[in-house]
């Protein structure tokens, strides 16, 4: 697990999940993210195809009912 120490914005969600995805060795097995329905989500979503290949962005997010 990773401590968050700034804002939840959704590149810095984005950044540090995909620390933490590459710290176990995850980033081949990655293929959707169960996310609230918050604003930021959308961003780290969209951000996360920057940090980790093969993730697709909005298409890979599941949203929580």
């Amino acid at each position: 697990f990773h401590r968050l120490t700034s804002r939840h914005t959704g590149d810095y969600l984005a950044r540090t999940t995909a620390d933490c995805v590459r710290q176990f060795g995850l980033e081949t097995k990655l293929h959707a993210l169960t996310m609230d329905n918050a604003s930021n989500c959308d961003l780290l979503a969209d951000e996360l195809t920057n940090h980790i290949d093969g993730f697709r962005g909005k298409l890979s997010r599941v949203r929580c009912f």
